[in-house]
């Protein structure tokens, strides 16, 4: 629906065009108003994009109600009761409670509900040819904000009054921008540095936003067709908009003292490091700030831990900062306090003595930023302090005497705790610095050159230099951060030239020309320079026991020699060449094959990345074993022998099988099968295998008596066949002899 020009005038100009509530994440619509309890409420829910101070663009959604009379007589004025619950998602908590906001309230006194902004609709009336805006009041109830996870919040207040001097159809559309005014309060419930926020929002296109429709009543019924209310025509709001920044490393190192219970007051000595650029221009998102520290306890805290039985611990740390920028001095005497979780992985506490610093690294990251764009300057970030929870586990992972400690750390004064100088630049900067002049060396070694040169200039500063120079086919670069102007180059080759240059960076990503190349050679010296490592082999060709490999060279500063070649992590062969054939292996089997490069001097590369590779499969069966031939025999076990089979590979065992069902499995060539009854028939029959799980045909069969066990010399009837008995008497020769027999039929 699109309406006439004034009317577009007029809602471009209004301050506020929606019936939401937002500030720095959060978003209400409300209103209260004179209704009859039984009259119908008419609700919608609206997705919207919001412009938050600081944390930039996020999404939240609002479900929107009124409670409006399906009629209404005409020339009488209604107020229509309004209500809003709005969710809000994770991201904006994550930026709320970064910004240390416990809880949020409107722009009112703190302990009332307070009007915190003004909700715009639009209605039709039988009077008017197009929509006219209308305002309500809106108040937000103060609502505490959770340390992660979405939220909901609720609004309420009076709709605009609707009236109408003519019979006919009405109906409310909700109006596509929004503005609110809220307050983020800190833990103590006073005011962050942040102020009172206001927050720019608007529907996304494509959503139904007709609220309801209803009746002017006159002395005509209402018609029984409703009314179809095209959707506002609605546009994308403005973004921030994004760019690609330069990686830049800020860090200060900073000594702490904490409280550990048990264990007193220790020191703790803090590496911070901040990965975000070193300039961005107002008004675009920034990336994320990453966020790390490396934090070393005293050898005394060490043995302390050890002491109470801490194998290792684990935990979380809340990094305390400040930030200052124009628009936060704007409305504050002082900078905006932050804080930042990093989680600590588990950490083994290094038991042998002497003992030693534990060493504690932990990571974490915080919102991008974007920061106001008629406010150019500098943004300038502090450490300030920690706060540690730990957790102490025994070796077996129980926890320890020491419980859970928890403590805040402070720093010691008198340090320099400025982590992080940021430009604030009014528009994107694209202009280079100049070029670096004065490449000169001021001092070398067999493996190290140490250079200096004159510094760049910039536009609004330089943030670093880059340093190149050419190493086994490649070229190597060292980034240095600040305004030093001097480096020293590790890891070269002895008495190797090398022309080194040098290039300015600012803080937009934007570099200077190479200076002229400066050729140093380094001194002479043993070779400790290893081989590149080589790139991962690849499988030229198989077997069903053996695989040729190939990879391309390494490079080295004076030759590679050879390579030694891995298969499952112990060495296989050694060549002098980039291939090799690997033998002796299974059929059918993988394996993961890695080589290094070796050099004149014993250096050894690194590894390459493995390759695996599987032999050719086996599916040739073996062949058919002999008929298996009874050596022996007891009336409960029967010893068998066979002629062996042939395989391709190799047989590698037999599975023997009783009356049709596999019994036993050997390695060779006979077999005693046992646990037989006696004087019972059994069939065996031979299965040959090989090492890939391939049978061969079963053999002929062999059938077999048991014997009869013996029977003391008394005449008795034994077994149920007389003649085989007999016969079984006679095969044991004298064994039974003065056996007397008597059959019974």
């Amino acid at each position: 629906m699109r309406y006439e020009k004034s009317s577009r005038n007029f809602r471009t100009a209004a301050v506020l065009s929606a019936a939401v509530t937002a500030a720095t994440g959060l978003i209400g619509v409300a209103g209260t108003g004179t209704a009859a309890a039984d009259d119908p409420i008419s609700s919608i829910t609206l997705n919207y994009r919001c412009n938050f101070p600081l944390i930039g663009a996020k999404d939240i959604s609002a479900k929107i109600s009124m409670k409006v009379p399906r009629e209404i007589p005409i020339n009488t004025a209604f107020i229509p009761e309004m209500t809003a619950e709005t969710f809000i998602g994770g991201d904006v908590t994550e930026g709320l409670y970064v910004m240390n906001a416990a809880s949020m309230r409107g722009d009112g006194d703190p302990t009332q509900p307070s009007d915190a902004a003004r909700a715009y609709v639009y209605i039709k009336t039988p009077t008017v040819s197009n929509p006219i805006l209308g305002v309500g009041g809106v108040r937000l109830r103060a609502t505490k904000v959770p340390e992660s996870g979405p939220f909901m919040m609720d609004a309420y207040g009076k709709g605009p009054q609707i009236k109408s001097t003519a019979e006919g159809w009405g109906w409310i559309q909700i109006a596509q921008r929004l503005q609110v005014q809220v307050t983020p309060l800190d833990n103590s419930g006073k005011p962050t540095a942040l102020g009172t926020l206001a927050a720019e929002c608007w529907q996304k296109p494509g959503q139904r936003n007709v609220l309801t429709t209803f009746w002017f009543k006159g002395d005509n019924p209402r018609p029984a067709e409703e009314p179809h209310v095209p959707d506002l025509v609605l546009s994308p709001g403005e973004e921030p908009p994004t760019k690609a920044y330069p990686a830049h490393h800020h860090s200060v190192t900073l000594n702490f003292q904490c409280k550990f219970p048990l264990l007193g007051e220790k020191p703790i000595q803090v590496r911070a490091r901040l990965e975000y650029p070193d300039a961005v221009p107002i008004g675009y998102m920034t990336p994320r700030l990453a966020i790390s520290s490396i934090n070393l306890t005293d050898a005394e805290t060490t043995k302390g831990m050890v002491m109470a039985n801490a194998a290792t611990i684990e935990g979380e740390a809340t990094a305390w900062s400040t930030i200052d920028a124009p628009e936060i001095k704007a409305k504050s005497e002082t900078p905006l306090k932050v804080r930042v979780k990093l989680p600590i992985p588990k950490t083994r506490v290094p038991a042998d003595e002497p003992y030693r610093p534990t060493e504690i690294s932990a990571k974490g990251s915080a919102p991008a930023l974007v920061f106001d764009k008629t406010k150019p300057g500098e943004a300038v970030i502090n450490v300030k302090t920690i706060d540690m929870t730990i957790t102490p586990r025994t070796a077996s992972g129980a926890l320890t005497d020491l419980g859970v400690v928890k403590d805040t750390c402070d720093q010691l004064p008198g340090q320099n705790d400025r982590l992080a100088d940021i430009d604030l630049l009014a528009e994107p900067d694209t202009a280079a610095p100049t070029v670096p002049g004065g490449l000169t060396e001021t001092g070398k070694s067999a493996n190290s050159v140490s250079l200096k040169w004159n510094p760049s200039e910039d536009n609004v500063r330089v943030s670093g230099y880059d340093v190149s120079y050419p190493q086994n086919g490649t070229t190597k670069v060292i980034t240095t951060y600040g305004t030093g102007t001097t480096v020293t180059v590790p890891n070269l080759d002895p008495n190797t030239e090398y022309p080194f240059t040098v290039q300015a960076r600012d803080g937009s990503g934007n570099k200077s020309q190479p200076s002229p190349p400066l050729k140093v050679r380094t001194a002479n010296g043993p070779d400790t320079r290893a081989p590149s490592a080589p790139p991962a082999p690849t499988l030229a060709g198989r077997t069903l026991t053996s695989m040729s490999v190939a990879w391309r060279p390494a490079t080295d500063n004076i030759g590679v020699t050879g390579y030694d070649v891995y298969r499952d992590g112990a060495l296989a062969t050694r060549v002098t060449g980039a291939k090799a054939v690997l033998g002796g292996l299974i059929p059918g089997r993988s394996y993961k094959i890695t080589v290094r490069a070796r050099d004149l001097a014993g250096n050894l590369s690194p590894w390459s990345r493995a390759l695996i590779a599987a032999t050719a499969p086996d599916k040739a069966a073996p062949t058919k074993p002999g008929k298996p031939r009874m050596t022996a025999r007891t009336p409960r076990t029967v010893s068998l022998a066979w002629s062996p089979s042939r395989d391709n590979i190799g047989v590698v065992g037999y599975l023997v099988f009783k009356n049709g069902k596999p019994a036993r499995r050997v390695a060779g060539r006979t077999a005693v099968m046992t646990d037989l009854r006696p004087n019972t028939l059994y069939k065996f029959r031979i299965r040959a295998l090989d090492r890939a799980g391939n049978g061969s045909a079963l053999s002929d069969t062999l059938t077999v008596r048991t014997r009869v066990p013996a029977v003391g010399r008394s005449t008795q009837a034994v077994g149920d066949d007389p003649f085989q008995l007999f016969l079984d008497m006679l095969d044991d020769g004298q064994e039974n002899a003065g056996l007397t027999l008597v059959p019974v039929w």
